[in-house]
């Protein structure tokens, strides 16, 4: 098992994929069509086990209050044949890992208040900076 980052065949793959992560990212908050997979800069790494068995979508940010660059999560997914053994954990630490090599102070990524991949987040070491409310009119 190899964590590397996606070919560019691979890249074509992962976006295809847009419109599912995406609901299952926002618990179906979002439901268009048009998936939010299109990020700036960033690098797709993907967790290759006899063929692809999830990905992270790496790149840097300015970080939220702060106004200083920090690294960014865009996105992590592992498909679900493959859940429950710890993949999206090898994902992030490889990720994180990454960071630090390079230099950054801080990491970043957004989630959704159920998500279950929260509490990996907070296992790895992410606190909550900021809430976002909304209600309908």
């Amino acid at each position: 098992m190899v964590i590397r980052r996606a070919t560019d065949y691979e890249r074509m793959r992962i976006k295809e994929y847009g419109e599912t992560v995406q609901k299952e990212a926002t618990l179906g908050y979002l439901q268009t069509s048009t998936p939010m997979n299109e990020y700036g800069p960033c690098e797709y790494w993907v967790l290759d086990r006899d063929g692809v068995c999830g990905w992270i979508v790496i790149g840097e940010t300015l970080a939220p209050f702060k106004n200083v660059v920090s690294a960014m999560v865009f996105e992590l997914y592992v498909l679900p044949r493959y859940r429950k053994k710890g993949y999206g954990e090898m994902l992030m630490r490889a990720a994180l890992g990454e960071f630090r090599q390079r230099g950054y102070r801080t990491a970043h990524l957004n989630v959704f208040a159920n998500n279950r991949a929260k509490e990996l987040y907070k296992r790895l070491g992410f606190d909550e900076i900021s809430t976002i409310m909304e209600t309908e009119l």
